[in-house]
C-alpha cells in the first residue's frame, strides 16, 4: 500500500514503526525539511488546493491518505475510499478551538470540563479575569494552538525575573494585560482563552479507534522529568473512551488530562492525531501504531487488535533513536 501522511506532528517518529508493521508499506510524507535517504519513505510538498491533492494522489498512485491537518481540504478532494479522516470535519473544528471544546463538554454536563473563557479584546480579558477570580491562579493560551505554544500562568512577579526563567511559563498579570492592550491597539491580538491553572500531575491517554470505537488505549503519566509511567489501568481511560466515541474519532489520538487543585481530573484537549509521546507507549509494548498501520493496510481486523497488559516506566530520551530520514521526491 502507498500511504500519504501530510504535514503534521511526530510523523517522522511514527514512520519507522509503521514501516516495521507492514513490509509492503510505502510512505509519502509532507515535511518542511527533507534530508535523504530512505527507500520506503518519500517526501512530498504540502498541497495548497483541491486540484493539487488530486494531482499528487493520481501521479503517485496513492492508495490512502491520512491527513494530520487541513482536513477539510482533503475531504473536498478525495472520496472515503482513499481518505482516512481522524473525525468528521465539524467535530475536528470543535476540537481545534479550546473555547468551543470546553463549551461542548460543559453543555454535556461533563464533570471533567475545564472552565474556559475566550477573549479577543482587552475588555473581554478584564471581564473574564474578574469572573474567574474565585479560581485563584489562572493561565492563558491561544484559542487554537499546539504543543502548549503561548501558554502562560498568570503569577505576580517582576517581568525580568520571569524572563530569566522562561521554562516556568509564568508572567505577571499586569504585564500580560499590557501586552493584550498593545496587541489590540496594533491589530495583532489573536483570540486567547483564560482558564484556572491546574497543578497536575498530567496524563495523556493514547487511543486507537476505528470509526469511533475504541480498540485499545494506554495512559502516559509524567512522573518526573524525562520519565513516563505507561499503563492501561487508569481512572480516566473510560472517560477518554467515552469522549472518543462522542466525537467519532478514528485512528490514533491523544487526550490530555490534568488534576485540579481539588484533586479532580480535568480534560485539557483532544489531539486528533498521534502525540509524539506515543513512541514511549510503543516502547512499553502498547502496539497502537503497529495495529493502526495494519488496520489501514488490511492486514488486521478491528476484532483482532492486540490489547496487551502494560505497567512500565519509560525514559523519554530512549525514543530519539527512532527518528528516520526521508528522501525528496523528484
Amino acid at each position: 500500500m502507498r500511504l500519504w501522511i501530510n504535514r503534521g506532528f511526530s510523523i517522522r517518529e511514527l514512520a519507522p514503526m509503521m514501516l516495521a508493521a507492514d513490509p509492503d508499506l510505502e510512505l509519502f510524507m509532507s515535511e518542511r525539511q527533507l534530508p535523504a535517504v530512505s527507500r520506503r519513505v518519500t517526501g512530498l510538498p504540502e498541497p495548497e488546493s483541491v486540484a493539487e491533492v488530486a494531482q499528487i494522489v493520481a501521479e503517485r498512485k496513492i492508495d490512502k491518505v491520512w491527513p494530520q491537518r487541513r482536513h477539510a481540504l482533503f475531504a473536498d478532494a478525495l472520496g472515503p475510499e482513499r481518505l482516512e479522516l481522524p473525525a468528521g470535519t465539524d467535530a475536528l473544528a470543535t476540537i481545534a478551538s479550546k473555547a468551543d471544546f470546553a463549551t461542548t463538554l460543559a453543555n454535556w454536563a461533563d464533570d471533567s470540563a475545564l472552565p474556559t473563557e475566550r477573549f479577543a479584546t482587552l475588555a473581554e480579558f478584564d471581564a473574564a479575569t474578574a469572573r474567574f477570580a474565585p479560581f485563584g491562579s489562572l493561565c492563558v493560551k491561544p484559542e487554537i494552538g499546539v504543543f502548549g505554544h503561548g501558554f502562560w500562568q498568570l503569577v505576580p512577579g517582576t517581568a525580568l525575573s520571569q524572563l530569566a526563567e522562561p521554562d516556568r511559563r509564568e508572567i505577571d498579570p499586569a504585564a500580560f494585560r499590557w501586552l493584550v492592550a498593545e496587541a489590540e491597539r496594533s491589530g495583532t491580538l489573536i483570540p486567547h482563552v483564560l482558564m484556572p491553572w491546574l497543578p497536575g500531575p498530567e496524563v495523556s491517554i493514547d487511543l486507537l479507534m476505528w470509526r469511533g470505537e475504541v480498540l485499545h488505549g494506554v495512559a502516559r503519566t509524567k512522573t518526573d522529568i524525562g520519565v513516563q509511567h505507561i499503563a492501561n489501568d487508569h481512572a480516566m481511560l473510560p472517560h477518554a473512551a467515552m469522549l472518543a466515541g462522542r466525537f467519532g474519532l478514528n485512528g490514533l489520538a491523544s487526550i490530555q488530562y490534568r488534576k485540579a487543585v481539588d484533586g479532580s481530573w480535568r480534560v485539557l484537549e483532544i489531539n486528533p492525531r498521534a502525540a509524539g509521546g506515543i513512541v514511549n507507549s510503543e516502547l512499553a509494548g502498547a502496539r497502537l501504531v503497529e495495529s493502526w498501520t495494519r488496520l489501514l493496510t488490511g492486514r488486521l481486523k478491528p476484532a483482532e487488535v492486540p490489547r496487551p497488559s502494560i505497567d512500565a516506566i519509560v525514559q523519554v530520551g530512549e525514543r530519539r533513536e527512532l527518528a528516520i530520514p526521508v528522501q525528496v521526491a523528484a
